[in-house]
């Protein structure tokens, strides 16, 4: 779809639709990763200080993203900001990929035994 300005401003429906389908796309897509994974990796007596703190820094980067898009989009233009975030994107899967354990079928015990965080294995030992 393309628009003009001029159409942008006599249709005040369009930015705010535009807004409620990205709200819907980011929440069933990348929103809720940090959460999932906090709830995987984490034991549930730290989950509270965690939370917080995963909560801040994931809205501190959403922030700091917005705060220098325009500084980026009149540095790079509209092609190099997109790149920029695609670049971003792209490392931010190459990190999961190499740094986020699987967890599947592993106790929380056995998880955090593998990252060298945890205590020796415990008989009381819960399959997740």
């Amino acid at each position: 779809l393309y628009f003009t300005l001029e159409e942008l401003q006599s249709s005040s429906w369009i930015p705010f639709a535009v807004l409620i389908v990205y709200e819907i796309c980011f929440s069933i897509g990348i929103g809720p990763i940090p959460f999932l994974i906090m709830g995987e990796l984490v034991s549930p007596q730290f989950a509270g200080a965690s939370l917080g703190i995963i909560t801040f820094v994931y809205h501190a980067l959403g922030f700091g993203s917005m705060y220098i898009f325009h500084d980026l989009m009149r540095g790079l233009g509209e092609a190099g900001v997109y790149y920029f975030f695609a670049g971003c994107c792209l490392l931010g899967a190459l990190a999961c990929f190499a740094l986020v354990p699987d967890t599947t079928g592993k106790s929380l015990n056995e998880i955090h035994n593998e990252a060298g965080t945890g205590k020796e294995k415990d008989s009381r030992d819960v399959k997740i």
